[in-house]
C-alpha cells in the first residue's frame, strides 16, 4: 500500500545485497515527465494500471529489488505470469499507521481513492496482497529498521 514503506525498506535491502533498486512510481513519473497524479489524470486509472504492470515486468530484466506502486496488485494476470520469477514480499500495516506517514493523501496519486476511502482500499488490497505474497512482514508490530533486518535475514537464508 502507498505509504507502508516499500521504498524506504526496499532501498536499504537493495543496498545490503548490492542490487539495483527500482521504484516504478518514480520511473513512470520520469518517463512521463509529470507527477504521478498528473500521469493518472492524463491516462486514466485503468491505463495507468496497465502501464504500471508493464514497468514491473520490464524491471525484471535483471536481479533487482522492485518497489511497485500499490495498485500493481490489481494486475492479477501479470502477477501470475511473473510469480515463478519473483519473490513477492507484503509489507503490512494498519491503515491508521500508514495514513500518519502520508502527508499528501489526496494528492499523492493513489488509484481508487476517488471512489473509496483509504481504509476501504487497504482492506480490498489486503486480500490481494496476501494472496500474491510469498511472505508477509508486519509493520504494525515492528519498526522499519526491524522489518528491514528481518527481510535481510530471510533473503540471506533463502539465498544459501
Amino acid at each position: 500500500m502507498a505509504g507502508v514503506g516499500k521504498t524506504s525498506i526496499g532501498k536499504l535491502v537493495s543496498q545490503h545485497f548490492k542490487l539495483r533498486f527500482i521504484d516504478t512510481d518514480k520511473v513512470i513519473s520520469n518517463a512521463y515527465n509529470a507527477s504521478l497524479p498528473e500521469v493518472i489524470s492524463k491516462v486514466g486509472e485503468d491505463e495507468f494500471k496497465r502501464i504500471e504492470a508493464q514497468y514491473v515486468c520490464d524491471s525484471m530484466a535483471e536481479l533487482s529489488i522492485v518497489s511497485p506502486g500499490g495498485s500493481f496488485i490489481y494486475a492479477v494476470d501479470t502477477i501470475e505470469k511473473i510469480k515463478d520469477e519473483a519473490l513477492f514480499i507484503y509489507l503490512f500495516d494498519e491503515p491508521n499507521n500508514i495514513k500518519k506517514r502520508i502527508l499528501n493523501l489526496h494528492t499523492r496519486g493513489i488509484v481508487g481513492l476517488k471512489d473509496k476511502t483509504f481504509e476501504q482500499l487497504c482492506f480490498e488490497r489486503h486480500k490481494l496482497y496476501e494472496k500474491a505474497a510469498n511472505i508477509q512482514f508486519n509493520l504494525n508490530h515492528d519498526s522499519f529498521d526491524d522489518v528491514t533486518e528481518q527481510i535481510i535475514e530471510y533473503l540471506t537464508l533463502l539465498l544459501k
